[in-house]
């Protein structure tokens, strides 16, 4: 790769992150807000968890024809209307007059997601070597992760001093500089297939993959895996701010540990893949996860839940969540010869389904922390069992080749 192709691709990559930026924290600043947001609408809190669940329900709506889109018509131009679609849904939030204009908005923010990983971090892998792709797709979700860092915080200075609506007009200024941005340093598409047929290629290759236990397993590993941070995201205003009685500049500040330990994993990963292969840190990086989640049940199990242990023990599992992710989605995407924007479209369509379905229905019953680290207990035997069967598929491929 030339020196020139270099520059470009990861000038395309500091502008993919800026609008990755700017749709995870468009969640993240308004959930601290959320409160707001019932009063303003005049109806019961029941509704905050569902700004989340909806959000991500969007982003799930559209993976399946991403892939089949992207291949038609070109990555760049699908990517470019897809952030077009995201800043339409923030201008949408800002102007709400209901609660219910509000939630049909935070599903047309949610639609930004599906092309950052069915298109961008497609992208990415296609671009680069395997361990460069990792070390890529780890900065990428570190720099993502700044959002649920310092969203909380930023939205409750926002608060401050502003109404809620504004956060919208700071999320749009970003996602425009990014479609800009975008504009010009995406990679072209050098070879478009326009003959290619939803229904004959594009349903059968997921039916295909549907079929694989190897990669089955591998995406609901990823989906059990995240879970319990998407359902903190999601019921932390709720458990902090009005059960623990915080303010919203100490909410914000609460997430800190949290996130910083996705972080901290991110860093801890750069080490291990000088000394280990991506199956052998995948391992590595469960036992945080394990043990954060467990020794969270464990207070709860003996009475001694409160939430220092809470922060505690989210923070020893995100570790392990932020060293996991790239590895595992990387061994994921290349344990078969399919396309990889069709494959990531059905890893993230299937994660974001599970994930949304999952906390709108149990964030209902959380009603304390003990509730809450009951649930996540569930979370961590599934983890544990389809990663077992994934490490298990993964280990007789390599004794077959």
């Amino acid at each position: 790769m030339s020196n020139n192709v270099l520059k470009v691709s990861y000038l395309f990559v500091y502008f993919l992150v800026l609008y990755e930026f700017s749709v995870y924290i468009s969640n993240d600043m308004i959930m601290p807000a959320m409160i707001h947001v019932t009063k303003d609408f005049n109806v019961d809190n029941s509704y905050i968890p569902s700004a989340l669940s909806l959000y991500i329900f969007g982003g799930s709506c559209f993976q399946l024809f991403v892939g089949y889109f992207a291949e038609k018509y070109g990555k760049r131009k699908l990517l470019l209307q897809g952030i077009a679609v995201f800043i339409l849904g923030c201008i949408i939030n800002s102007i709400a007059l209901n609660i219910y204009q509000f939630l049909f908005a935070r599903i047309i923010q949610g639609l930004g997601i599906a092309f950052i990983s069915a298109i961008g971090y497609a992208t990415v892998q296609e671009s680069f070597p395997e361990k460069k792709a990792v070390k890529i797709i780890a900065f990428m979700t570190s720099v993502s992760i700044l959002a649920p860092l310092i969203g909380p915080l930023l939205g409750s200075i926002h608060l401050q001093f502003f109404h809620w609506r504004g956060i919208n007009i700071f999320i749009t200024f970003l996602a425009a500089i990014s479609f800009i941005g975008l504009y010009f340093s995406f990679p072209k598409d050098n070879k478009l297939n326009k003959n290619i047929n939803f229904i004959e290629d594009g349903i059968k290759l997921y039916f295909k993959l549907i079929q694989q236990n190897k990669y089955i397993f591998g995406v609901l590993t990823f989906t059990f895996a995240q879970f319990p941070l998407i359902l903190w995201i999601s019921v932390s205003p709720i458990l902090l701010i009005q059960n623990a009685k915080m303010t919203f500049i100490e909410y914000g500040f609460s997430q800190f540990p949290i996130f910083g330990g996705f972080i901290a994993g991110t860093i801890l990963l750069q080490f291990l893949l000088k000394k280990f292969e991506l199956h052998q840190i995948i391992v590595i990086s469960s036992f945080f996860i394990f043990s954060g989640l467990f020794l969270l049940f464990m207070t709860s199990f003996y009475g001694m839940s409160n939430v220092f242990f809470a922060i505690l023990f989210l923070s020893i599992y995100t570790i392990g969540l932020g060293c996991i992710s790239s590895p595992l989605f990387r061994t994921i995407l290349y344990s078969f010869e399919y396309p990889k924007t069709t494959m990531t479209a059905l890893f993230s369509f299937i994660n974001m389904i599970i994930l949304s379905i999952s906390v709108e229905f149990f964030s209902k019953y959380i009603k304390n922390l003990t509730v809450f680290s009951y649930i996540l207990v569930i979370s961590l035997i599934c983890f544990i069992v389809t990663n077992l069967l994934f490490l298990t598929l993964i280990k007789e491929r390599k004794k077959v080749v």
